[in-house]
């Protein structure tokens, strides 16, 4: 250590050292330094440096001094920077004040000075940096706002989000593509919105940009889901389609995102057990003639193919028809049902006839599972062969010889609705081979029995007129009798109900001439059935229209007024229906003025002249009712004449 430095002991300083070892054997080594004295303190160095990467970067100040001194020690400030934290460390002979901080445009160009001090504050020298920490925009990222899956006619929103940059007065550029189109670049905004449209999946970039440069984003991907489009039936058939041809029809799609489909058939309007995008017919029936189409569904929605028409000819069928008449059908638990079929046999002779029953079969491959009733089976192969949910509650209740083909089933159970099926075989004179026909009917099973329905004949009930009310129900079960019944009404029109059954429904009828004391009188048709007294009911409040009644005339001011005083007469009606009336005035049998929906008749000076007979009219669009007349009558007190009134007599 040397202390109190001159300058003239700036020069070469050198060191002799000596060593000796165990073995008394010596060794010397020389080393030497310079030392340079100065006048005072050299300025420190100043440096800036970013540090980071391009997307993430920080602005570093350095100042360092060389320290040799120990006993004096030294002290560097950063001036302009003070807001930010300064790191002071002294190591290797340096004494170095670094301060690190993201650059805002507020530095831009900004004067940094060093101070050299001692311990007391005495600053010793100084060095000035002027700062440059202009860049391009840093932490470009592309964000798409929408929550996912985008679809079709949602508002994209895309954003282009800059963490920093100096300038930030930015421009953005965008670019976009998809797999048919190269990529295409225009300027925008810096939030893109535009509506979700059906199409390729599309890539879009932006690019933020100052005066510096520009920096990209990554590319982000905006796939839009929407429902099938421009969908359609592939018919490999030709227009006119003969009997037992095989016929396939492929639901084609045009766009669609996701294209993960399910298919509905629809024939006539009546869905299909079918869900693949193929229908097959085998060996095509005329039964299968008529208008298809197909329904396509995504997750984002559905869309329905044009109609097309198989037409299906069977040439010898129209020189020998063969029909069969099937009907939807109701019933109720514990009742039957009686599914008539009857095969049309005109104008040929039927040779022979087979039938076979199915409940809810698939009806593309000529019928299977569910078997009910197989006509070529012995009864004992029959019990056999019937579907174990139907064994003992099948009935053939048909006369094949008669071309009757009716089912009854017995014991029925909600779960039975459903749609029974029968396959007819046929033999019929003059024709080659059996026709082979289907049909179905739909029968609906409830836990009760239905409510009636109730209805009048005519719907618009008037006073005075003969009025039929109609009680029906369903009823498609022989075996078990039903009974509907009228209550509501007084005796003598109650006990003249008529009962029929007839094409499936049991109905109760009344015929009664109506009064206008029949209005908002509450018919209930009440249904009972055998088995265990079951009942169900309706209601029904009769809405009888009638003229006004109990119309009356009378004074609306008190019964006695001066003359020349206002005299107010009002035309009441007790009950009407409808209630919207109008109403006239008359005076000696002479019409006062027009009709009005106003009750009151107002004579403003109530004179001699007004005196005489007056009555009312109430009408409405059912008829009209006249009140009893009231008079005006004239009289005088004893001071003639201030003292005459007019005075209303009933």
């Amino acid at each position: 250590m040397i202390t109190q430095l001159r300058m003239n002991d700036s020069g070469t300083y050198s060191a002799k050292v000596a060593t000796l070892d165990e073995n008394q054997d010596g060794q010397q080594m020389f080393q030497s330094t310079k030392i340079h004295v100065r006048e005072k303190p050299p300025e420190p160095k100043m440096e800036a440096m970013r540090v980071g990467t391009q997307e993430w970067w920080t602005m570093k100040v350095i100042c360092s001094a060389s320290y040799h001194c120990p006993e004096e020690p030294m002290v560097l400030i950063l001036r302009g920077l003070e807001k930010h934290l300064p790191k002071r460390t002294i190591g290797n002979r340096i004494i170095q004040t670094t301060v690190s901080f993201e650059p805002t445009w507020e530095e831009e160009r900004k004067k940094v000075t060093c101070l050299l001090t001692s311990k007391d504050g005495a600053q010793k020298s100084k060095s000035t940096l002027q700062l440059d920490v202009k860049h391009v925009p840093l932490g470009v990222q592309l964000v798409l706002l929408n929550n996912l899956p985008i679809k079709e006619g949602d508002n994209v929103r895309l954003n282009c989000s800059v963490r920093r940059s100096l300038p930030d007065d930015n421009w953005y550029n965008w670019a976009k593509s998809d797999s048919h189109t190269i990529e295409h670049r225009y300027s925008g905004p810096k939030l893109l919105t535009f509506p979700a449209i059906p199409g390729p999946a599309t890539s879009y970039r932006c690019e933020a940009c100052n005066w510096v440069g520009c920096t990209s984003s990554q590319t982000v991907t905006v796939d839009v889901h929407f429902a099938p489009k421009d969908v359609s039936i592939w018919k490999g058939a030709p227009k006119y389609i003969d009997e037992g041809s095989i016929v396939q029809l492929r639901c084609q799609v045009g766009m669609a995102n996701p294209r993960n489909f399910s298919y509905a058939w629809y024939h006539d309007g009546q869905k299909l057990n079918a869900t693949n995008e193929m229908l097959i017919f085998p060996e095509i029936v005329m039964a299968q003639s008529g208008n298809y189409w197909c329904e396509v569904s995504n997750s984002v929605g559905t869309n329905i193919s044009p109609r097309i028409l198989l037409h299906v000819i069977c040439y010898q069928c129209y020189r020998t028809p063969l029909s069969i008449t099937l009907s939807p059908l109701a019933s109720w638990k514990g009742s039957c049902v009686w599914i008539p079929c009857y095969i049309n046999e005109s104008p040929h002779t039927v040779l022979s006839i087979s039938v076979l029953w199915y409940f809810d079969p698939d009806i593309w491959y000529d019928y299977s599972d569910h078997l009910l009733y197989d006509s070529s089976k012995t009864p004992m192969d029959q019990v056999n062969l019937t579907s174990p949910a139907f064994q003992g509650r099948v009935s053939f209740v048909g006369d094949l010889s008669k071309a009757d083909c009716s089912l009854m089933i017995t014991q029925l159970q909600p779960k039975d609705s459903g749609t029974y099926r029968t396959r007819v075989l046929a033999s019929i004179t003059d024709y080659p081979w059996p026709l082979k026909r289907f049909l179905s009917a739909t029968v609906n099973v409830t836990e009760a029995p239905p409510e009636p329905k109730m209805e009048t004949v005519p719907v618009r009930i008037r006073e005075g007129r003969i009025t039929k009310v109609i009680c029906s129900a369903p009823h498609h079960c022989p075996e078990e009798n039903i009974t509907l019944t009228l209550s509501g009404l007084e005796k003598e029109h109650l006990s003249s109900q008529d009962t029929i059954t007839e094409n499936g429904m049991v109905r109760t009828t009344l015929n009664f001439e109506t009064s206008f004391e029949d209005h908002g009188k509450v018919l209930t048709c009440f249904l009972t059935t055998e088995v265990g007294s079951q009942r169900s009911k309706s209601t029904m409040m009769l809405n009888v229209l009638f003229a006004p009644r109990d119309v009356r005339a009378l004074a609306d001011t008190e019964e006695v007024v001066r003359v020349d005083h206002s005299l107010r007469l009002r035309c009441e009606a007790g009950m009407a229906n409808p209630q919207e009336l109008t109403y006239k005035w008359y005076k000696n049998e002479e019409q006062l003025e027009l009709v009005s929906t106003d009750v009151l008749l107002t004579i403003k000076q109530v004179r001699r002249k007004h005196i005489g007979i007056y009555y009312c009219e109430a009408r409405n669009r059912v008829g009209v009712s006249r009140s009893l007349p009231i008079e005006l009558k004239h009289f005088c007190g004893p001071s003639l004449p201030v003292d005459c009134y007019i005075k209303v007599w009933s």
